[in-house]
């Protein structure tokens, strides 16, 4: 049965789009089938990154959800080289999703989980009701921050919406740790976040994470080309992060 995971942050700009897409790209490179769903709706950043092209008649989350479309017809295929999907996003998720069933979720996420190794989900930074949606279907959460102190602040209620969904719709919800991105080990701001971090990862029962994705040019441009990381640049250092990352990952979740 394929694992679900969500990288997710309730503020923007953090990267968790980009880290998503790496990561699940790096493990299509390992031979693995992987599929992203794309739950954001405002943004569909990782839409983007994909390469994939949308329009009028691309099916998303809320033609399945809400029409009863078949999970399968809306699956794109993001490389020719790799077992890499996914279910891409348009304004209808943003408009519509708030009268979507988690039971419907559920059932769907089920039945997609004997066809893929990895299930990511990537999710809009403001709370609402596709987060609850998400977190009911996945099996451990991940929370992607900056080493800065705004970023630590909009932590605090994921953490409530965690245990929210814990409490009520997943109790087999875990959560993955923290991901510290675009950090610098040589500031003195970056170590006292993470020390901060380190207190809430405890709060959770989890930890920061050992692999921190340090800044780098080539993560944008990377975007811009439509490919993971260790496509773009593999023998980058950020490259090397993003695969220890997922080795990381795949560690937790085995």
């Amino acid at each position: 049965m394929g694992k679900t995971i969500a990288l997710m942050n309730e503020k923007g700009g953090v990267g968790k789009s980009s880290v998503t897409y790496s990561v699940a790209w790096c493990l299509a490179e390992q031979g693995k089938k992987v599929l992203i769903v794309d739950m954001d709706g405002q943004m569909a950043s990782i839409t983007y990154l994909s390469g994939v092209e949308t329009n009028d008649d691309t099916l998303t989350m809320y033609d399945i959800l809400l029409r009863n479309k078949n999970a399968d017809d809306a699956v794109l295929r993001v490389s020719d080289e790799l077992e890499l999907y996914i279910i891409p996003s348009t304004n209808a998720v943003a408009d519509a999703m708030t009268t979507a069933k988690i039971s419907r979720m559920k059932k769907v996420i089920q039945e997609l989980r004997s066809e893929y190794d990895y299930i990511f989900f990537d999710v809009n930074p403001s709370p609402d009701w596709k987060h609850a949606l998400t977190l009911s279907v996945s099996d451990y959460v991940g929370i992607v921050m900056l080493p800065d102190v705004l970023s630590l602040e909009a932590n605090m209620g994921i953490v409530d919406s965690i245990e929210e969904v814990q409490a009520n719709s997943n109790s087999n919800l875990k959560v993955l740790g923290i991901i510290m991105n675009q950090f610098n080990t040589q500031t003195n701001l970056a170590k006292a976040v993470e020390d901060k971090a380190s207190a809430m990862a405890e709060h959770l029962q989890t930890s920061v994470l050992k692999s921190k994705i340090r800044k780098a040019v080539a993560m944008g441009e990377s975007a811009s080309a439509h490919v993971g990381i260790t496509a773009y640049a593999g023998r980058s250092d950020i490259a090397n992060d993003i695969k220890s990352l997922t080795c990381e990952i795949e560690d937790i979740t085995k």
